[in-house]
């Protein structure tokens, strides 16, 4: 199962990948059927981030946004055995959605789930840190406060991957399609465009964001 995209690069990789999306169709299903398949990342950004974790090979890392556990799910796929994932959550409901697809994936044992403010979770896990790598897909408002927070509790040389970094092409200033209204609003916009700036700080980060759809950046903390 996939979603449209009018971008054809990406149509032909998430051809060339679906099937790493084996076992997860009752997931994608669920996701669909509550309306929100297209909002958890797609096979693209999910085999960014088992490369990455394959690369790297974090051993504990915080998900800001869980929906229902698509990313958490896959990222389990490319973690080592003694390696955690501790995923937040806002909605009760995409939360109990979560949790059963950890259930049905076996992974449940891998990964904590905090259900809450999202600010409020960071704080608790602050008593676990350092972690080795933090993943930002939440309300893009948060990411500013999410990246406040990773500065204080990832290791230095963690890893920050963060999606949606360019809002569909709005952060670049490009008008939203005669046909649709923003889908950022002035505040989002504000704050993803001060949270890519301030990735790109060479004396903290070494960084790239990634021109996809939506855009995604990947940094490594220098401090």
């Amino acid at each position: 199962m996939r979603t449209k995209n009018p971008d054809a690069n990406v149509e032909y990789i998430n051809q060339l990948y679906e099937a790493q999306n084996f076992g997860l169709n009752s997931l994608l299903e669920r996701l669909e059927g509550h309306g929100r398949l297209g909002i958890n990342v797609g096979i693209l950004e999910a085999q960014l981030l088992k490369v990455l974790i394959r690369l790297y090979q974090p051993k504990k890392i915080v998900e800001c946004g869980t929906l229902f556990g698509y990313s958490a799910v896959q990222m389990t796929r490319a973690l080592s055995l003694d390696a955690h994932i501790f995923t937040i959550e806002r909605d009760l409901k995409a939360a109990e959605q979560a949790r059963f697809s950890f259930e049905e994936a076996q992974v449940i044992d891998r990964i904590s789930l905090l259900v809450g403010e999202m600010d409020e979770k960071l704080a608790v896990l602050s008593e676990k840190a350092p972690f080795d790598m933090i993943f930002i897909d939440h309300n893009k408002a948060g990411y500013l406060s999410a990246l406040d927070w990773a500065d204080q509790n990832l290791c230095r040389g963690g890893l920050i991957v963060a999606d949606n970094t360019l809002l569909w092409g709005e952060v670049a200033g490009r008008a939203p399609d005669l046909t649709n209204e923003s889908r950022a609003s002035k505040k989002q916009l504000e704050v993803m465009r001060a949270f890519n700036l301030r990735l790109s700080d060479p004396q903290k980060y070494t960084s790239i964001l990634l021109p996809t759809s939506e855009g995604i950046s990947i940094a490594v903390k220098e401090f």
